[in-house]
């Protein structure tokens, strides 16, 4: 996903291929995204929030406004 694609409150699949978890974005920064994972993810439960970059996020859905 590209920065300019990124929108708050957009549901993305994010980690790499071995490895997906549900999440929203809270933030949208310059190089990162700001998720809380809507799944618990690596241990840590839902809502936490993780510090992603654009490359490993993948739009859920289709969410056209």
């Amino acid at each position: 996903m590209k920065r300019e694609e990124a929108r708050v409150g957009m549901q993305v699949l994010f980690g790499h291929s071995d490895e997906q978890t549900l999440g929203e974005i809270v933030r949208c920064n310059g190089v990162r995204a700001k998720i809380e994972a809507l799944e618990e993810r690596q241990g840590q439960p839902a809502g936490t929030v993780w510090n992603a970059p654009y490359r490993i996020l993948q739009q859920v859905g289709d969410q056209r406004e």
